[in-house]
């Protein structure tokens, strides 16, 4: 039996609580009822609302940890997302917010290319609602393939918890030593890469940022993304920001302290792609005892690694990061021509948009590309 308690929780619940959205969160170099339980463990076996029964333990990190759960409602598979309730700001009920703002806007329609959308208000409230009150949202089949939709938020015991709907295993997954693989395909990368250009343009037109894109997620996290638009204006450009995302795949203009936009999520799927076809990347193993040191080591092997050297499998990668680092703050990326770079690719060695991954003759891992 799984038993999750965070053993800092019981020193300080969130170290590193926050308004969600700021710019103080950072990733290391690689990755209507509730129950009136006080308990500090959740287990599997337990259940959530009278509903979501917990299974097994997928992950954790810095701000909670995910399980895999069954509705016992509805009889699906979900995973539920539990963040500690002792501090005061946490990420979770943002993370719920964009999620339900996702499903919304997907069932009314998608903007349009080049609209100026405007975020919620409530994405502006700084104070979290207790995490005894819960919220549902009506369930819209398939919203956006690759993106987890959201079904309730609530508490239970010590935790603030959101349930989704559970995804494939993770792209980093795919690559481990236990799975026998140092890298993926040429075709399978360049298939992924065309794939996930698309819905990162749908969160784009929906106004988000996302800010963390990598391969090591059990579902799509959204607790780092960020409005790029305010009342039907780009927002600016600010300086001086603190590394948020992970480092590993980040943009050279975050590392800078810039501001992140809609070129810097691509930039970073650049270098997710990269890492996915070499299973490395020459600026992994920076070691440093100061964290802002270490970011900005990792920043300045990342502006001296030639790109045609990097991009040496790939020259359309090498085209598309210039692209992307080209780009002004406020431009709104051509993702049309990015994907086209990629099919260019995979059409001169060979291949075609046929959808057949390293994985596809393996039938549990045949919605594997589900969480990107």
């Amino acid at each position: 039996m799984s038993q999750w308690k965070r053993q800092e929780f019981s020193q300080d619940p969130c170290r590193s609580a926050g308004k969600p959205h700021e710019e103080q969160h950072s990733k290391g170099d690689g990755g209507s009822s509730s129950s009136s339980s006080t308990s500090t463990t959740v287990d599997e076996g337990d259940e959530i609302a009278g509903r979501f029964r917990v299974g097994q333990l997928l992950g954790e990190g810095g701000y909670g940890c995910v399980f895999a759960a069954h509705d016992e409602v509805s009889d699906r598979a979900l995973a539920i997302k539990l963040e500690s309730s002792h501090g005061k700001q946490g990420q979770l009920r943002y993370e719920f917010e964009v999620l339900r703002y996702l499903t919304e806007t997907i069932r009314v329609g998608l903007p349009p290319p080049g609209f100026i959308p405007s975020p919620p208000e409530r994405w502006r409230e700084t104070k979290v609602p207790d995490a005894s009150s819960s919220l549902s949202v009506e369930y819209v089949p398939d919203a956006i393939e690759g993106i987890p939709a959201v079904w309730w938020y609530g508490g239970h015991g010590n935790y603030k918890v959101m349930a989704i709907e559970r995804l494939g295993p993770s792209l980093g997954s795919m690559i481990s030593k236990k799975r026998g693989r140092k890298n993926l395909s040429l075709h399978t990368v360049l298939l992924l890469g065309v794939q996930i250009i698309s819905r990162i343009e749908i969160l784009h037109r929906c106004g988000l940022v996302h800010r963390d894109i990598k391969p090591q997620v059990y579902i799509i996290d959204m607790g780092l993304s960020k409005p790029w638009a305010e009342r039907g204006a780009h927002i600016k450009c600010a300086t001086d920001r603190k590394l948020a995302g992970t480092a590993r795949y980040s943009s050279l203009a975050t590392h800078q302290g810039f501001e992140q936009g809609r070129r810097d999520d691509l930039e970073s799927l650049a270098h997710v792609l990269l890492y996915l076809r070499i299973g490395s990347l020459p600026w992994q193993g920076i070691r440093s005892d100061n964290k802002r040191k270490k970011y900005r080591l990792i920043g300045e092997k990342k502006l001296e690694t030639p790109l045609d050297e990097l991009c040496k499998d790939v020259p359309e990668l090498e085209t598309f990061i210039r692209y992307c680092r080209g780009l002004a703050f406020a431009d709104e990326p051509d993702y049309e021509y990015l994907r086209g770079l990629l099919t260019s690719a995979l059409r001169r060695n060979g291949g075609e948009l046929d959808a057949q991954y390293d994985w596809k003759q393996t039938p549990q891992h045949k919605n594997c590309t589900r969480f990107i």
